[in-house]
């Protein structure tokens, strides 16, 4: 039987994807900031997929939503 590791990357290279995941515990109500630095100019963000329960396992995850908010978006609360 194969090393899971071993697994893992070659699904990321058959893929051509990493995906991470991370848990954290409940955040209270209200606004919340995600903040990403580009560290190497060769890797790319593409998504970010945020479950509050009841995300069903897909291939290529849910499908995009779009939230804006003129405030959020100019850096002002």
């Amino acid at each position: 039987m194969k090393n899971k590791s071993l697994r893992a990357w070659e699904k990321s290279v058959r893929d051509n994807v990493i995906v991470s995941a991370s848990t954290h515990k409940k955040l209270g109500k209200g606004m919340h900031v995600l903040r990403f630095w580009r560290i190497d100019p060769g890797v790319v963000l593409q998504k970010i997929v945020i479950d509050a329960g009841g995300l069903k396992p897909s291939y290529l995850g849910p499908p995009e939503s779009y939230f804006t908010n003129s405030e959020s978006s100019s850096g002002k609360k």
